[in-house]
């Protein structure tokens, strides 16, 4: 995937390196309630995720996933990925995070816009699916400001330990609708 310039930050692949900032956001349970998998404990954790799940995804036929990188500090303040393919639809879901530091700030609604761009235009998607659990209004509005529509959802897939089962609410952009946007 290419590098791509966003003012005042960037993306880039995600790389090994990049395990202690990883680390650094995943740690807490701030930024993980909603995500399927718990707060780190420790940054083999966060490296174990790259090695493991990002960096074999070419693999799969998919991107390793983007590091958002501030400028300034030349910190990654977060990850935004295609992390599923499902190729019978040609389609991908996007998953993202960011460190609580530079949440409500539109980096992410930047982000999004672009990996929009890049599934159509770069990956040649037809339909881009994306989720949230349901309690998790951050990330529902920035996908419905970038466009997505709701799909449908799921009661009780999203389980995690010592919670109550969550609904998994499904939105998507189809390409015909990212056409429509340009």
């Amino acid at each position: 995937m290419p590098m791509v310039d966003l003012g005042k930050i960037y993306l880039r692949d995600v790389c090994l390196e990049d395990y202690l900032d990883l680390y650094d956001i995943a740690r807490r349970e701030s930024v993980t309630k909603y995500l399927t998998y718990n707060a780190f404990k420790h940054p083999s954790e966060a490296l174990y995720m790259l090695k493991e799940y990002n960096l074999k995804r070419p693999q799969k036929g998919l991107p390793v996933g983007y590091a958002i990188i501030l400028k300034k500090s030349q910190q990654m303040i977060g990850m935004i990925e295609f992390h599923t393919y499902i190729s019978n639809i040609n389609a991908c879901e996007i998953g993202f995070i960011l460190h609580p530091d530079f949440q409500k700030k539109g980096y992410m609604h930047h982000c999004l816009k672009k990996m929009i761009q890049l599934g159509f235009d770069h990956l040649n998607l037809n339909k881009i699916i994306a989720a949230h659990v349901d309690l998790n209004e951050a990330s529902k509005k920035v996908l419905l400001d970038c466009g997505f529509k709701y799909e449908y959802e799921e009661y009780g897939k999203f389980k995690k330990r010592n919670q109550e089962p969550r609904t998994i609410i499904y939105y998507s952009i189809y390409r015909y609708e990212y056409e429509r946007m340009i």
